[in-house]
């Protein structure tokens, strides 16, 4: 585990620091907050953007990174398929067995705040918790950062991951703790498939 981290140090680094940024706002502030902030803010372009930038939460982006992995590695296209499958198992069935009474914003906030949708996105009501999109996104940005451990594309996927998250909040999907937890859970199940199945040649030392 520490030559894991100190080869991919600055993906994790980024991400406890992001974490415990988060938790922090989550610790001080109320549950709808960041999604109001965040809401308040819409633009033409962002909507735009975030209508389909979500889409790398989804199965299909995941799906289309195993197939090129195949090619590239295919010890690593088969970790890719365990942690997709394990960690969508995870959110999906926290979502729907555990937490199904969880309200997303829209149900949440119901008529005492005026949200702005998306034109074309489908606004859910219910199983918000955690996010499977968020949960996918940082499964998937993580295992990128595993298999090319620059700094430089550590730091990228961090940051590609995080607005897989934020994309959630930004389309009144989910809260900012659903996308908390929907990190941990995508990037530790990612994390301990690669431990396992560790490839013995990664594209670089």
């Amino acid at each position: 585990m520490s030559t894991i981290y100190r080869k991919n140090k600055v993906f994790f680094l980024g991400l406890i620091i992001y974490l415990a940024a988060v938790m922090a706002f989550l610790l001080l502030k109320q549950k709808g907050d960041f999604v109001l902030w965040l809401n308040a803010r819409h633009q033409p372009y962002s909507d735009v953007f975030f209508a389909y930038y979500t889409f790398v939460g989804d199965g299909v982006f995941y799906g289309l990174v195993i197939a090129v992995l195949f090619f590239l590695n295919r010890r690593f296209a088969l970790i890719a398929l365990i942690s997709f499958v394990l960690s969508g198992a995870a959110a999906q069935g926290l979502k729907r067995l555990v937490f199904p009474e969880a309200l997303r914003p829209k149900a949440f906030f119901a008529d005492s705040v005026e949200l702005h949708f998306v034109e074309g996105v489908s606004v859910h009501l219910a199983n918000s918790f955690p996010s499977g999109h968020t949960t996918t996104a940082f499964s998937v940005f993580c295992l990128l950062a595993l298999y090319y451990p620059r700094a430089w594309w550590q730091l990228l996927c961090l940051a590609l991951a995080i607005l897989g998250g934020i994309s959630r909040v930004y389309l009144a999907q989910h809260f900012l703790v659903d996308t908390f937890f929907g990190a941990l859970l995508g990037t530790s199940i990612t994390l301990l498939v690669y431990v396992y199945f560790r490839p013995k040649t990664p594209l670089a030392a």
